[in-house]
């Protein structure tokens, strides 16, 4: 029992820092990429939405790559929406180059956006892209030749 004081204190400390490498942890799970430089012109939303739907794209493109745009994009090569925010990546699934469309086309972003925020949420790829679909493909008859998600 004379160690008690000693015990508890190691305790304490194994658990806090379990919490800090958790945390760490977390962070390291955010793909590297390039600075995302933002025009200083009026943009369509905040720059920290844009910033967050950019580091989505980045992080997330087995969640973008099934989901479409209705901007128009199809004409430049898009096949989804992650391609109007990332441009190119390494080997490794880094961002080496950032889409700079993105960022200054409203529609581009609120597909990101929608995608995110249910994904956030836990929904499925599925519902995602029903979602996608409901919400914006109304709006334009231009869309990106985007693959449906998985059956899982």
């Amino acid at each position: 029992m004379k160690n008690w004081p000693f015990t508890g204190a190691l305790a304490l400390l194994s658990l806090a820092l379990s919490f800090a490498l958790q945390g760490d942890a977390a962070a390291q799970t955010k793909r590297k990429t390039p600075v995302l430089t933002l025009p200083a012109y009026d943009l369509p939303r905040p720059a920290a939405v844009i910033r967050k739907t950019y580091q989505f794209a980045a992080d997330h493109p087995e969640v973008l790559r099934y989901m479409p745009c209705f901007c128009g994009c199809n004409q430049s090569g898009h096949r989804s929406n992650a391609d109007c925010f990332v441009l190119t990546r390494d080997k490794n699934g880094d961002v080496t180059a950032w889409q700079e469309h993105g960022m200054v086309c409203a529609m581009c972003l609120a597909v990101g956006e929608t995608a995110q925020t249910m994904f956030e949420a836990g929904a499925s790829l599925k519902d995602i892209r029903a979602e996608v679909e409901r919400k914006y493909s109304g709006f334009t008859t231009t869309r990106t030749p985007t693959p449906q998600p998985p059956a899982h």
